[in-house]
């Protein structure tokens, strides 16, 4: 039996976000806050902000798919 990695490594990326987001409440509402300001007739400040932060989500879905779905072949 093999250790998978990836797979461990991902889930504790998403334990690590989960725990963040418990811990500061107001870092979610935040983020939620910013994603809404994207829109038109806002600031380019708030677009800039809600782009920022719809990026790192991106990122850590993607990292986290990634992670999930990469095969390592064992050379057989």
């Amino acid at each position: 039996m093999q250790i998978k990695w990836n797979n461990i490594i991902a889930v504790l990326l998403g334990i690590l976000a989960i725990a963040i987001f418990a811990a500061y409440p107001g870092l979610v509402a935040g983020l939620i806050n910013n994603l809404r300001g994207i829109g038109p007739g806002h600031p380019t400040e708030d677009k800039v902000m809600g782009l920022i932060a719809f990026g790192l989500i991106g990122i850590l879905l993607v990292a986290i798919v990634l992670l999930l779905t990469h095969n390592q072949s064992d050379g057989r």
